[in-house]
């Protein structure tokens, strides 16, 4: 199977559905595949214009873009692969 190169990096769920001969669909057992890029990001590019808290102790997602040798900027928010975190000082 051939991935679309623009296809953003995280896990996916597939189900593959049939039809029998008595013309009823029977559906497969869902499969979770991690789709990955093979190569890793030169530099992640968070967008911060993004965070904005409601109260103290809020969560957020950080939007967080990773940039390629090949100069493709690729969403990261859901990969498995690459990750971040905060740095306490």
């Amino acid at each position: 199977m051939l991935i679309p190169h623009d296809t953003v990096p995280g896990p996916y769920t597939l189900m593959a559905t049939g039809v029998t001969y008595a013309d009823t669909a029977v559906d497969s057992e869902p499969i979770t595949v991690a789709i990955e890029r093979p190569d890793s990001p030169r530099q992640l590019k968070p967008d911060l214009s993004t965070l904005s808290f409601d109260y103290i102790g809020d969560y957020v997602a950080l939007v967080v873009d990773g940039v390629f040798a090949d100069g493709s900027k690729v969403s990261l928010e859901r990969s498995t692969l690459t990750t971040w975190g905060l740095q306490q000082s």
